[in-house]
């Protein structure tokens, strides 16, 4: 490659970094990268005896969004909207519980995308559980998010304004807790605790300009890390034998690249187990 044309192209590759970037910055692309949590647990320290039991529930709980920074060392947004938090996805959710052994169970929840499981290591198992019962356990899961966007081209005469065509992420989470439960009555369970959330994220930018008859493109990755601390504490109530109600209050603060967020709600949950 002649040493001209080879300097001429490093010049153009270096205006569309530093261009992108103070585009990024500026706020004149129309939508960066997303990556949605949530903060709801309904982990109930109470797990069947015998396996094969089931749990089929479906509540409500809000789920947010934060805006990734445009790189690793940028700052993420939690207020994305410009007006207030930024939520995400539809609140309404199902949860489905198997007892696997004594103490033991698996759950999946629809709107996290989670498979976790629920080890009881104290306290009665929830076909056995009266007043007085105090259960302890551990909670642990896995969930993942993805989401990405295309973008409508930006037309401006000016050649040194970049069009960001799309991006994309993939968040990965794995999160830990431990829950404590007493019966106040028969019918009536307060549990709740803390737990934490480690988010691993992989986010891509795809930039392109184009100049009279040439076109330039540069894909940007990078990878990001967050973390969620909070604690629950939620109240059940037994309507019937196979029939139960929950309200919890969860509050929760997230960080990433050193800013953070604290959210705080009540989530509803209503079950049936079999």
């Amino acid at each position: 490659m002649d040493v001209n044309v080879r300097l001429n192209f490093m010049l153009k590759l270096s205006v569309i970094v530093l261009s992108s970037a103070g585009l990024i910055g500026c706020g004149v692309i129309p939508k960066k990268p997303t990556s949605s949590y949530g903060i709801q647990r309904f982990a109930v320290p109470e797990v069947a005896e015998k396996p094969l039991k089931f749990n089929l529930k479906a509540g409500a709980a809000e789920m947010y969004k934060v805006m990734l920074p445009a790189t690793e060392n940028d700052t993420p947004e939690f207020n994305c909207d410009r007006d207030g938090t930024c939520y995400a996805n539809d609140p309404d959710f199902m949860y489905a519980d198997m007892s696997v052994i004594k103490g033991i169970s698996l759950n999946y929840n629809t709107q996290l995308n989670r498979i976790g499981a629920i080890w009881q290591f104290y306290g009665a198992s929830s076909d056995q559980t009266k007043a007085g019962n105090f259960s302890q356990a551990l909670v642990v899961g896995f969930s993942r998010d993805k989401d990405s966007n295309e973008l409508p081209e930006i037309a401006d005469s000016d050649p040194t304004v970049f069009n960001a065509r799309a991006w994309s992420q993939s968040t990965s989470s794995v999160d830990i807790g431990w829950v404590g439960g007493y019966r106040l009555s028969d019918d009536w369970l307060v549990y709740g605790g803390p737990f934490v959330n480690y988010h691993d994220i992989d986010s891509s930018i795809h930039f392109e300009k184009r100049n009279n008859y040439d076109v330039f493109t540069m894909q940007q990755g990078y990878g990001l890390k967050g973390r969620q601390v909070g604690a629950n504490i939620a109240l059940r109530y037994d309507i019937l034998s196979w029939l139960n109600v929950d309200v919890e209050f969860v509050s929760a603060r997230y960080t990433m690249n050193n800013v953070s967020n604290r959210d705080s709600q009540f989530n509803f949950m209503v079950g049936t187990r079999f």
